[in-house]
């Protein structure tokens, strides 16, 4: 890893730890919105670019200049939550079974990307735990990373399936690569390695690659949705990564 991207990841990470209420309101400001189109899978629908206004952030003003808010349709008259991320890159989202993805790129985004980027970027996937791929997903997340809480999530996928998960069953674990961050009960920061294989790289739109990934990971701690936004920026913009990072929990939490 290039020794100016190491240096602002550590630095980024260090805020995140050190970050309170009173650094967080330090300073107020707005950034673009910027509507993102959406197609639904099998071609059963495409969704315009929504229309919004400035988006706030705390963050100095030097810095939301460099920065956009990027938003998509989940259905007509629904959202997705919404990613900041660096100013004038480019925007798509998309709708499976039982989650939706938003996309952020400096490069054109379409219907072509089904992953295996190697570039920078930004994805943002929110995936209801309830669904039978869901709930795969959800049981890795919520035992690697939730243990605290995944009796409780057990009992309630229980109740909503009508099934009885045994404890005994192998539980998945945490990638060796990565580093972790808890940011609260019911948030985690998690780093991959440049070229390493890890959670940022795992089933989603990054493989490994010449930059690390940061995953932010919010779960609901209602319905267990998990909310999972993956960060991969180019050294040129590294120093917006701690206010993309400070600001995006409160959106996926629904402010």
């Amino acid at each position: 890893m290039r020794r100016d991207i190491a240096i602002a990841i550590t630095l980024c990470i260090g805020c995140l730890a050190s970050a309170g209420p009173a650094s967080m309101a330090s300073a107020q400001s707005a950034v673009r919105y910027v509507g993102c189109e959406t197609d639904v899978m099998g071609g059963a629908a495409h969704y315009a670019a929504p229309v919004g206004t400035p988006r706030p952030i705390n963050a100095a003003t030097a810095t939301a200049l460099h920065l956009s808010f990027y938003q998509a349709l989940m259905s007509p008259g629904k959202l997705l939550p919404g990613i900041y991320a660096p100013r004038d890159w480019h925007c798509y989202a998309y709708m499976g079974d039982g989650l939706g993805e938003v996309l952020v790129s400096p490069d054109a985004l379409g219907p072509q990307y089904l992953g295996g980027n190697l570039g920078p970027g930004l994805s943002l996937t929110s995936i209801s735990s309830d669904s039978g791929p869901g709930f795969t997903f959800a049981l890795q997340v919520m035992s690697a990373y939730f243990p605290e809480h995944l009796g409780e999530y057990l009992r309630s996928a229980g109740a909503l399936t009508g099934n009885t998960f045994s404890k005994a069953q192998p539980l998945p674990k945490a990638w060796a690569a990565d580093s972790l961050q808890r940011l609260g009960d019911w948030s985690v920061l998690i780093t991959t390695p440049a070229g390493r294989a890890g959670f940022g790289t795992q089933s989603g739109w990054f493989v490994a690659g010449a930059l690390p990934v940061q995953t932010l990971i919010v779960v609901d701690s209602v319905d267990y949705w998990i909310y999972e936004l993956r960060v991969r920026l180019p050294p040129q913009d590294a120093a917006l990564l701690p206010a993309i990072l400070q600001a995006e929990p409160s959106e996926l939490r629904g402010r």
